[in-house]
């Protein structure tokens, strides 16, 4: 189950030390300034099934924000980890996959008239992600153009992997 930010009842600084426990490899300030920025979005998966969640029994989350483009939307995932301890039990697939699937509804109905013929939800991973990714159906893309809005620089810390996963539609 998907959880958004308005419904998490939790106060943000409780949050953003929830989310920074995620990885070890995202720099706190990093993760400190996605919580700053009042466009991104913040999305959990949680495995209860109640409107109340309880943030601790929720192995997954990311922060988003969407741009527009003539009729192409870009989605960034600015941040998506899972626990630790809950790697490698089906949650993270299960939780991209959920949230592709909202980005579909969300962005992709007859009242929006079909208006974006593409969509891209694009993001930034580590080298041990790249295959989970893949096997979702992202593409490893080359290209200097999402540098700036992910930060990359030529003294960056690790190696960037952007990955697209792109949604197309005929406009009708």
């Amino acid at each position: 189950m998907l959880i958004f930010e308005k419904d998490i009842k939790v106060p943000l600084d409780e949050l953003y030390d929830f989310m920074s426990d995620f990885s070890s490899k995202i720099n706190d300030d990093y993760i400190y300034d996605l919580f700053c920025k009042a466009k991104n979005e913040i999305v959990l998966y949680s495995f209860d099934n109640n409107l109340e969640p309880d943030i601790n029994n929720c192995p997954c989350g990311l922060i988003y924000n969407v741009d527009y483009k003539d009729n192409e939307m870009n989605i960034y995932i600015m941040f998506i980890a899972t626990k630790y301890k809950f790697r490698n039990l089906g949650y993270a697939s299960i939780f991209i996959e959920e949230f592709i699937n909202f980005i579909k509804n969300k962005y992709v109905t007859e009242s929006n008239n079909n208006k974006y013929n593409k969509i891209n939800i694009v993001l930034d991973s580590i080298m041990e992600a790249v295959t989970f990714y893949e096997h979702i159906g992202f593409k490893w893309v080359r290209t200097d153009k999402y540098n700036e809005i992910f930060n990359i620089t030529d003294n960056s810390d690790y190696e960037h992997f952007i990955m697209v996963y792109q949604l197309l539609f005929d406009i009708k």
